[in-house]
């Protein structure tokens, strides 16, 4: 496979609102020596041009030469669609500065440049550049299984996975990469939503030399390689009696840079968990700088999950299947926050996140149908019963220590019953 792929930003023009922060042009010197501005525009302009080349082979060979049993093998590369994950070099598109904000008069609205403080970062067109030597990130995977086919209709198949991703990239502030080497303690207190304060913990962090610059890249990020290993063990068995009978089981080693990604082109000391209900892992994944050098960006853990659907049909077509699911919790870590002197506010993990899980989430749910002919046509009435155990186990609870550590966002959804109609023509 060939790719080709030029990404590129449109006609535009620059016109802040606040242009004494975000300025767009300066025309000259007003007559009383405030500078006057002018909206800018910015021409069309491709931003990389990057071909590649995506090797990919199959094979499957008849071990037992009777068809029963086989071997397959497989290896392909992926090159990451670059799609607009450079919308940040837009000179015309959002720009934004982030600064302390001093309030002297402490009316909580920005009054003018003289009400900020220190520079803590910049992101946009105006401040970002892309480096042009880009290394374009791509994942290769790794397949290897073997099926094996029984008495009747009943197969077993083994197989292994291995899938690694490399060099990612991501906007990131070069004043900030690799720069944290000034030793600095810092004092947090750990708090909770249940027990309230519980102590005090010093932090043995990097800081710092001095205060970053803002010197916006989009560029590969250090150590920017994922490596996935997974095995599966299945079996399924169709029995003449109209019973069918179908498991597996997968459990996945993960080496990775965690807690980036929900808050993308991240260049603070932050790992940026989420608390959407709609996420099943709160951790991001992805680079950010820092700046704890006992607890690392990249971190290992495991999950697995496992399934088992049975069904059988009686007479008169009447059905009934089982469905059961459970998976491993993800791997946690509390998030401790604070401030450091020169590089600001930092989110970090108090400790490997191997060393903690989830709520482990089984799930059974059940359905009985009833299947009607009329003519060529069918119809089927569907009665189902999602949850049935009632299991309230969590799955998304707040990581960030604080006030609201440890406060659930979600839980599986409770016992529900439902009814529906299928129509075949």
């Amino acid at each position: 496979r060939w790719d080709y792929q030029r990404p590129y930003y449109l006609d535009g023009k620059r016109d802040p609102i606040i242009k004494d922060i975000l300025p767009a042009s300066v025309v000259n010197a007003s007559l009383i020596g405030k500078p006057m501005f002018e909206q800018k525009s910015f021409a069309s302009s491709a931003i990389i041009t990057r071909n590649s080349i995506a090797p990919r082979i199959g094979l499957s060979y008849d071990v037992s030469g009777k068809g029963s049993t086989v071997l397959k093998a497989f290896y392909g590369r992926y090159y990451y669609n670059y799609a607009d994950q450079f919308s940040s070099l837009n000179p015309s598109g959002a720009n934004y500065k982030t600064f302390k904000f001093l309030d002297q008069n402490a009316n909580g609205r920005y009054d003018g440049p003289s009400e900020l403080g220190a520079f803590v970062g910049s992101a946009g067109g105006v401040s970002t550049t892309v480096n042009s030597g880009l290394k374009k990130p791509y994942a290769d995977e790794y397949d290897l299984s073997i099926e094996r086919q029984f008495w009747g209709e009943s197969s077993v198949r083994v197989a292994y996975v291995r899938k690694n991703t490399n060099n990612e990239f991501a906007s990131v502030d070069l004043s900030r990469v690799g720069r944290f080497t000034v030793p600095t303690n810092v004092t947090v207190t750990q708090r909770d939503f249940v027990n309230g304060i519980t102590g005090t913990v010093v932090l043995p962090l990097l800081d710092l030399p001095s205060g970053p610059t803002g010197q916006n890249q989009i560029t590969n990020v250090p150590d920017g390689k994922y490596m996935y290993d997974t095995v599966q063990f299945a079996f399924n068995k169709r029995f003449r009696t109209g019973l069918f009978v179908q498991t597996s089981y997968d459990y996945q080693w993960r080496n990775e840079l965690r807690g980036g990604s929900f808050t993308a082109g991240t260049t603070s000391a932050m790992a940026n968990p989420t608390t959407s209900p709609l996420n099943s892992d709160v951790l991001g994944i992805g680079f950010f700088n820092n700046p704890n050098p006992a607890v690392g960006n990249r971190q290992k853990s495991t999950n697995w999950q496992g399934r088992l659907i049975g069904r059988y049909v009686f007479a008169h077509d009447i059905g009934f299947a089982a469905n059961f699911r459970v998976q491993s919790g993800y791997a946690f870590s509390r998030l401790y926050t604070g401030t450091l002197p020169n590089a600001g506010a930092f989110r970090i993990y108090a400790e490997d996140i191997k060393n903690n899980r989830s709520d482990t989430v089984g799930i059974l749910d059940f359905r009985a149908d009833k299947a009607f002919k009329l003519g060529r046509y069918r119809f089927t009435a569907m009665a189902d019963l999602y949850n049935a155990a009632n299991s309230n186990a969590v799955t998304n609870f707040t990581l960030i220590n604080g006030v609201n550590y440890n406060k659930i966002n979600a839980t599986l959804d409770p016992r529900t019953f439902q009814v529906g109609v299928r129509f075949d023509f």
